[in-house]
């Protein structure tokens, strides 16, 4: 693999494309099964399109949904793997009575977790990467998950609420559970409620943790972190309304939004914690809808919205090694958001491990962009944009026409 990071993304005709983010150019290693009279007919929206490709952790393989995105009458969608190098490719699995979302490598690449619309629920299945028929694991509204470090169980925050974020009539309350997927393997059930929209997230580190929200009584509610089996719960923080916990890559630091009119509203603000002690700080006041750490735990990026313009802008915040009250953060440049970058922000918490949308070393942010404002007409074809985050003063540049970027593992 080049020295430069690599990417993966969803061309204009809906194929998936590799390239190195500087000094390269897109090479396809997914094909259209759809035949058509004319070169260069293909489109995204074709029966056979791709979407939310993930890389594998050997960063050797990209799954990605077929046929999800308009299926063919009577026709299913499918899970797919791509040789990132060479020329396999294998249907894992078909997916016919659901609408799938998106899949997730386990952290041992042996299997992949799908998540799917199923009638007015969320279903979370499991398949070995070699193929076979996917397993049932959970079922629930809402349904937010993460992989267990060791491959051997995920851990899930299942509820039955209704589309506004209220319990159904007769509905139960939400849970953490760690569902094992192995023959040998037992559930747990941890023994405390989880937040409403709320994704557990695995905490590196010698002794791997998972990160997740509470309810509580009143406006508030809590941050916690326990081991992936549900054993010593440990209260981190205490913020009102709707909370979103973020680890950073090295297990240090949680980042955490807070939206006290929970889906009405943006978050307000970010706030930072060291989670070997101290107290938290909150790095910036500004409303924003998304945020990300930067590997390496000194820097942040995170989304605004601008009414105004009609535009999303992006800002980074760049943290001091010991005092989190010396935060600082710059403006970068605005951008307008295709429908799958949009989404891909509204769940910002769920692809954080899975979609990372910034390089392994810290330096470089992908997103999809359209080039010119939307909203007065000028409306183009959506592109990848590049985003040197250690420059002083950042100029997107767009490296190619196409949607879904998402970085290779280092």
């Amino acid at each position: 693999m080049s020295s430069s990071p690599s990417i993966a993304f969803v061309g204009r005709d809906g194929q998936l494309r590799v390239m190195p983010v500087t000094g390269g150019l897109p090479r396809q290693v997914s094909w259209s099964l759809v035949a058509s009279g004319f070169a260069g007919a293909a489109s995204s929206e074709a029966e056979d399109a791709r979407t939310w490709p993930a890389w594998s952790p050997d960063g050797r393989w990209l799954a990605s949904l077929r046929g999800a995105a308009r299926p063919a009458p009577g026709a299913s969608a499918a899970l797919v793997v791509t040789e990132v190098d060479g020329v396999e490719e294998r249907v894992i699995c078909e997916l016919p009575a659901e609408h799938p979302i998106y899949a997730a490598w386990s952290p041992d690449g042996r299997e992949l977790a799908v998540l799917g619309q199923v009638e007015d629920g969320l279903q979370l299945q499991v398949v070995s990467a070699q193929g076979g028929v996917p397993r049932p694991v959970e079922h629930g509204v809402p349904l937010f998950f993460c992989w267990a470090p060791d491959s051997r169980g995920l851990i899930v925050h299942a509820g039955a609420l209704s589309g506004g974020g209220r319990l159904s009539e007769g509905g139960k309350p939400g849970r953490l559970v760690r569902r094992a997927v192995g023959p040998r393997g037992d559930d747990a059930v941890f023994p405390v409620l989880p937040g409403s929209f709320c994704s557990p997230l695995p905490v590196p580190g010698p002794s791997p943790r998972v990160a997740f929200a509470t309810v509580a009584s009143g406006p508030t509610s809590h941050i916690c972190t326990a081991q992936p089996g549900g054993e010593q719960v440990q209260h981190i923080a205490t913020l009102r309304g709707l909370l979103a916990p973020i680890p950073d890559h090295e297990g240090r630091r949680l980042a955490i939004g807070s939206a006290s009119e929970g889906e009405r509203g943006p978050y307000e603000g970010i706030w930072c914690i060291d989670l070997a002690g101290g107290p938290l700080h909150q790095i910036t006041t500004h409303d924003n809808v998304a945020f990300t750490w930067c590997p390496g735990g000194r820097r942040l990026v995170y989304v605004a919205l601008d009414a105004a313009a009609g535009c999303a802008r992006w800002y980074r915040i760049d943290l001091p090694e010991g005092d989190l009250a010396g935060a600082q953060e710059q403006e970068l440049c605005p951008f307008w958001p295709t429908r799958d970058q949009t989404f891909r922000l509204r769940f910002f918490e769920q692809y954080a491990v899975t979609h990372p949308q910034v390089d392994p070393s810290g330096r470089w942010l992908v997103y999809t962009s359209h080039p010119e404002d939307p909203v007065r007409g000028r409306r183009g074809p959506p592109q990848i944009m590049l985003l040197d985050l250690d420059a002083p003063d950042p100029a997107p540049v767009a490296l190619a026409e196409g949607g879904f970027p998402v970085f290779a593992p280092g």
